[in-house]
């Protein structure tokens, strides 16, 4: 299983060179600009482009961006879907869709795309170290820190474990999962989750045992130090 949650991508850019907290707030920033604007197309495909050039300036294969866009492609749709749905209108001629849940409708899949593309500039010229870093810097609640660092250290560990489970079942049943073996797919979920929850035990324990009051010390922190 071929699967990264950090897909930093090194490079000596304008954006590399910024702040990580600089970068943070900019694209939260951005986020919350582009959630509370309005359904103008002109608006929002300018800002697509401008998030476009961003992801050029980075220098980061396309690939990657291409990857979270398809992705998020079936929820984004997904939802543009519905609100078309809404929009549609039954008349003696035949069903009509009103000019402005169509707007609505494509809209939402620029705004959709163009958050997708935002965070994975900020992930490729971060990285989750660096963005860890700067949200300890801008004083976010050590919990979510402290969680967002121990899911970023043990995710590789996760899929392993995952592996291991569809190497077993592999070896026991011939043939891909269809429709008929989803009881054994929902088995292999509820061990895992089973499995984690003692690794997780065993890994807290050992914590306790080395002094963990609760919160990460500094130097424990993955790579504070931005590139």
């Amino acid at each position: 299983m071929s699967l990264r949650l950090d897909s930093y991508y090194p490079a000596d850019t304008v954006l590399h060179r910024l702040d990580p907290r600089a970068r943070l707030l900019f694209v939260f920033s951005a986020m919350l600009a582009l959630g509370a604007a309005p359904p103008r197309l002109d608006l929002l495909l300018g800002a697509l482009v401008m998030v476009l050039a961003l992801a050029r300036v980075s220098r980061a294969p396309a690939a990657s961006f291409l990857a979270r866009m398809t992705a998020v492609s079936p929820f984004i749709l997904l939802m543009a879907a519905l609100r078309l749905l809404t929009g549609v209108d039954e008349t003696p001629t035949g069903l009509v869709v009103q000019p402005a849940a169509l707007t609505a409708s494509i809209a939402l899949v620029l705004k959709g795309y163009t958050a997708i593309l935002l965070l994975g500039v900020l992930v490729v010229t971060s990285g989750i170290p660096q963005i860890l870093w700067a949200l300890e810097k801008l004083h976010a609640p050590q919990v979510l820190v402290m969680t967002a660092n121990l899911m970023f250290r043990y995710f590789d560990l996760l899929l392993d474990e995952y592996q291991n489970l569809v190497r077993a079942r592999s070896s026991r049943c011939a043939g891909p999962l269809n429709f008929s073996r989803i009881p054994m797919l929902a088995s292999e979920i509820g061990l895992l989750f089973i499995k984690s929850w003692e690794r997780a035990e065993r890994v807290h324990a050992a914590m306790l045992s080395r002094g963990f009051t609760g919160s990460l010390p500094p130097r424990q922190l993955v790579d504070r130090t931005p590139r």
